[in-house]
């Protein structure tokens, strides 16, 4: 890790947490519990810091991969004890459920200083 790669995961996570807000990343689980034949979800909660949600640009709209009403946001990833993962992975804003379709790192050297994420709901 060079000396530049923590410099800018610090300073990601100080714009985001100044300028943005708080979110929660949310994992969920299966099991299987043969006694009762229910598949049980566990949710597994982190606060983030983000930025707050805004449209993706018109042009990234393929009607595939990204849908016109998509969102993208921005998330610190110093502190992550669980990295988002695309269509497993919610994040709740504002009272809001979103699904994340997109996960793109954003690379200090070595490090992710930051996520960008795609939404949808």
């Amino acid at each position: 890790m060079g000396a530049f790669d923590s410099l800018f995961r610090n300073l990601a996570d100080s714009l985001i947490t100044q300028f943005g807000g708080t979110g929660i990343l949310r994992d969920i689980s299966t099991s299987f519990t043969p006694a009762t034949g229910l598949v049980v979800e566990t949710p597994t909660d982190q606060t983030v810091s983000l930025s707050p949600p805004s449209p993706v640009e018109l042009s990234a709209i393929d009607g595939t991969l990204v849908q016109e009403g998509d969102m993208t946001t921005l998330v610190a990833a110093l502190g992550l004890t669980n990295v988002p993962v695309a269509n497993e992975t919610r994040l709740v804003f504002a009272g809001e459920t979103w699904q994340v379709t997109i996960v793109d790192p954003i690379y200090s050297g070595d490090q992710v200083a930051a996520y960008q994420l795609g939404l949808r709901q």
